[in-house]
């Protein structure tokens, strides 16, 4: 899509906003890594949650979690920059589930099955927008939203696999790949994974960005120039 994107192309309205879903996905990775770096005390990749960068204070999953009694550490930058990420993406996801259903007209068990996808997510995008609400002013408000995120995007992908099956024009490894992210999805927000826990979501989100870029790169020569 890059190689032989034109300003032209952005001018089609639906291009644009396709695009636009692109830029989003890899916006947050960009942002978050520059948030990582703004983090107060050194960030663990492995063991920190993208939710710490929006921590107001970056020692209060210490004291949460590990009951360790620490001094308020401010955060000032990070969570500035996760929040935008956040709902940027958010946004940004909703033309992709939008336009992605013009992909299955030809069967219209998968045409269904891809508006189902689609519902399930563009319900996600809000809840990641809420998981901007930093862990430590609300965390159930924070919980509620990383939660029902992981879970709608999840369940999106997976009606998604079923609709690709049935789409002769779409490669069997999207689904496969689809079900990868699935089954990794799902076992995040069921299955806990103690220290590996954090790295596991990162797993997770870069899948979910990785099978969105997917998407674009399928919907984007089909839409109407």
């Amino acid at each position: 899509m890059v190689n032989f994107i034109t300003i032209d192309d952005l001018k089609n309205k639906k291009r644009a906003l396709i695009f636009f879903a692109f830029i989003g996905a890899l916006n947050f990775i960009i942002m978050t890594i520059i948030a990582m770096f703004f983090y107060p005390r050194p960030y663990n990749f492995f063991f920190d949650h993208f939710s710490s960068l929006g921590f107001l204070d970056a020692n209060w999953s210490s004291q949460f979690f590990g009951g360790i009694s620490r001094p308020y550490l401010p955060n000032p930058v990070s969570p500035i920059l996760f929040v935008i990420a956040l709902i940027i993406a958010g946004v940004a996801m909703i033309p992709l589930w939008i336009f992605l259903p013009s992909q299955f007209k030809e069967c219209k068990l998968a045409r269904i099955l891809s508006w189902l996808g689609s519902g399930a997510g563009l319900i996600s995008s809000p809840f990641l927008m809420l998981v901007g609400v930093p862990a430590d002013y609300n965390i159930m408000l924070h919980g509620i939203g990383a939660m029902y995120f992981f879970l709608f995007f999840a369940i999106a992908i997976i009606i998604y696999v079923g609709a690709i099956l049935l789409n002769k024009e779409y490669p069997n490894g999207y689904a496969i790949f689809g079900i990868i992210v699935g089954v990794v999805a799902i076992a995040y927000v069921f299955i806990p994974f103690s220290i590996l826990n954090a790295f596991h979501q990162k797993v997770t989100v870069y899948l979910f960005i990785a099978w969105a870029m997917v998407q674009v790169f399928q919907v984007w020569p089909n839409l109407e120039k």
